[in-house]
């Protein structure tokens, strides 16, 4: 299949990101256990939260239930054939939280600046070359989640709280911008668009997911339906997007859709800008957390896949057909969150067995045998021919799966 693309290219017929983008995309399919790179593990208590830098993908946070939050170095790969290379600590916050950490984030654009939330009602800005706290944000009850925009267009922290209230927290000033207020449960889960910095997604114990435009006063911008406006009679004015909490929120890397997972075990695909339910079905979720669980989407791939908690396990979806590409096993523990490298076909895991591990792709060395790799992997490697993305803002091109 590669050597189809390299003979396009040499005939101009395709562009030379194109072949680039085919091979990161047949390595994210075939994502398995790393044998070139492992993370040391320090933490005491299941690992709850991730996140790797944006600008240089050199830097792996981690947070606990252990109350630490620690950093790894996780540039250096070891050479085929050769013991894996650990990801060596560079800083070690071993009581970061007075109870268990809940989130970490860096800052857009600045590795020198890590962002914390935890369960003791706080969130905290840490300088991590000078290893001090710069600010910090109390008050509330608990944090299930904060999140920073990844443009880096405004210096807001949302913070989902116990309070059925979503918080934004300015960190430029210290001070708490306003509130946004439409849940009627806990909030656990909050998420920025990539494309506009101002939108803000958000999910609750309530069964509802709300998208905000965080300029306006006016209440939710969204509320986001799994029925599509054909729901029961007898729950008129009631409109939800799970028949459970929602738990979990993801866009994919362009903005177009918004990826939901609640503890009616349904993961759904909305029409970020419409709030369309595009009736993609994901077999196989697992998900009865009241608590934030870590989903994430592939970031260099041309087919976006989902990668989500079951369990012991993370299952890998396309994100338009809902076909399960891969199942990842290693983990012995209730795996909790996960994080894709913004650029490199990666993804690093954490569990309650204390472990972050590293997966990284399984490929074969001759190209003649990527299709028998992707296969061994559970790939559907005619999904790479494919152009997934859909001009038409009315759904996910491949289809749905059915109906929810």
């Amino acid at each position: 299949m590669l050597a189809r693309y390299v003979h396009r290219r040499e005939r101009g017929l395709h562009r030379p990101s194109i072949l680039t983008k085919v091979e990161l995309t047949r390595r994210t399919f075939l994502l398995g256990l790393s044998d070139t790179h492992s993370v040391e593990a320090v933490h005491a208590g299941g690992v709850a939260a991730l996140d790797i830098d944006q600008t240089e993908g050199s830097f792996l946070a981690s947070g606990g239930q252990d109350k630490a939050v620690v950093v790894y170095d996780i540039s250096k790969h070891s050479k085929p054939n050769t013991e894996p290379v650990q990801a060596p600590v560079v800083l070690r916050l071993p009581r970061a939280h007075d109870y268990n950490v809940s989130a970490v984030q860096w800052y857009p654009n600045d590795t020198g600046i890590l962002t914390t939330s935890g369960m003791d009602g706080s969130v905290k800005v840490w300088d991590t070359n000078a290893e001090r706290l710069a600010r910090e944000f109390v008050g509330f009850e608990r944090v299930y989640q904060h999140a920073l925009s990844r443009t880096g267009h405004h210096t807001l922290i949302a913070v989902a709280g116990q309070d059925c209230t979503t918080t934004l927290c300015d960190v430029r000033t210290g001070g708490q911008s306003r509130q946004l207020r439409g849940h009627t449960g806990k909030v656990f889960a909050v998420a920025w668009s990539p494309s506009n910095a101002e939108l803000l997604a958000t999910g609750s114990l309530d069964n509802r997911c709300l998208v905000w435009d965080v300029r306006s006063a006016a209440g939710p911008l969204l509320t986001l339906d799994q029925h599509n406006g054909a729901r029961d009679p007898r729950l008129e004015g009631v409109v939800t997007a799970h028949d459970g909490a929602v738990n979990g929120l993801a866009y994919t890397p362009d903005g177009r859709y918004l990826l939901s997972t609640g503890t009616d075990r349904r993961a759904r695909l909305w029409n970020a800008k419409t709030g369309q339910n595009l009736m993609v079905h994901y077999p196989g979720i697992q998900n009865g957390a009241r608590k934030l669980l870590g989903m994430c989407v592939s970031q260099c791939s041309s087919v976006p896949v989902l990668y989500h908690p079951c369990g012991k396990d993370i299952k890998a979806y396309d994100i338009h057909t809902g076909r399960t590409i891969n199942t990842l096993r290693a983990h012995f523990g209730t795996v909790q969150t996960c994080t894709f490298h913004p650029w490199l076909p990666s993804m690093y895991s954490s569990s309650s067995d204390n472990q972050v591990l590293a997966w990284t792709p399984q490929v074969r060395s001759e190209l003649a045998d990527a299709a028998g790799a992707a296969g061994h992997a559970g790939a559907d490697v005619h999904a790479l021919d494919v152009d997934a993305w859909s001009d038409d803002d009315g759904g996910a091109a491949g289809g749905g799966g059915g109906q929810l």
